[in-house]
């Protein structure tokens, strides 16, 4: 269990963190804005992540943390021009930094733009266009988000694992394990999220090893040996199913699918080596934290 608990020190500092002083954060939007295409929203991103760059921070698609824009358009004029109309608008763009699990708030900032374009699209992008990715007030709102952020995990590290095991209590946990591998490893108490992170995966894999057992299963009466052998690669060897899972590996040895053996020979030797058995876990909570930013019903994540 020390080995196991060692790894999840290191998967913390895979999955949050590059350097000491930065943090992890994506862009998203409520998945039901519908004013803009994606192509406008990009504009938006790239200039914010052209920013968080600059000042440290590491841009990733999915996130525990997100800057959120929103776009109000305060005034809108269409002006005949030629053979094509014009669209001119006044908007103002709010950006908030905020945990997408927690809900929290940590910073917030306002700008008001003007464009013209053909369309309401293409006046917005020239408005957004106006505002370059090195102002010194969203270099200001980055810092201060950063700072505000690291701040909070360090008042807040119980809390956090204390919503973790909740979160679990009642099977949710896709979300515990994202909330836990968002932890920034620059922070004090990356140890305790660590412990918190075994504990909560170890439940996870018990949870599910039955279901993806049962499938194997299946999959294995209906002489489908590869797919048996791709839902035994899910099932973790520390978890309550692992027995059974290698019986079932010694029947289908017995198989004359050779695409099954070698497949099962290579999970074979990741049973016998800790360090593949590592990686195998970094990448099952990196999929699953990356999964459930993907699907949360609150916002879109913009790539």
């Amino acid at each position: 269990m020390k080995k196991f608990y060692s790894f999840f020190v290191c998967l913390i500092a895979v999955l949050s963190v590059q350097a000491q002083s930065q943090i992890e954060m994506a862009v998203a939007i409520p998945r039901q804005t519908t004013d803009f295409s994606h192509d406008t929203w990009n504009v938006i991103r790239n200039k914010l992540v052209d920013n968080m760059t600059n000042n440290g921070i590491s841009s990733f698609i999915y996130s525990g943390i997100i800057v959120y824009p929103e776009i109000i358009v305060l005034n809108k004029q269409v002006v005949e021009g030629g053979m094509h109309n014009i669209t001119i608008l006044n908007i103002q763009l709010n950006l908030k930094t905020e945990h997408v699990i927690t809900g929290t708030i940590f910073n917030s900032l306002t700008f008001e733009l003007q464009g013209e374009g053909a369309n309401l699209d293409k006046a917005v992008t020239q408005a957004i266009n106006k505002l370059r990715s090195t102002d010194n007030q969203l270099n200001d709102f980055m810092i201060q988000s950063k700072n505000r952020i690291l701040q909070y995990y360090q008042d807040n590290t119980n809390m956090i694992i204390q919503k973790a095991f909740s979160l679990a209590s009642t099977n949710q946990y896709e979300a515990a394990l994202a909330l836990l591998s968002s932890y920034p490893a620059s922070v004090s108490g990356c140890e305790l999220v660590s412990k918190a992170l075994t504990e909560v995966y170890g439940q996870y894999q018990n949870s599910m090893c039955s279901q993806k057992l049962q499938q194997a299963r299946l999959a294995y009466s209906l002489g489908n040996y590869e797919e048996a052998v791709s839902w035994l690669q899910q099932v973790d060897i520390q978890s309550s199913c692992a027995a059974e899972a290698r019986a079932l590996c010694q029947r289908i040895k017995s198989s004359r699918d050779a695409e099954a053996a070698r497949e099962l020979a290579i999970l074979e030797r990741a049973y016998q080596s800790e360090t593949e058995l590592e990686k195998q876990r970094i990448k099952a909570v990196r999929d699953i934290a990356v999964a459930y930013f993907k699907s949360t019903p609150q916002f879109y994540y913009i790539f």
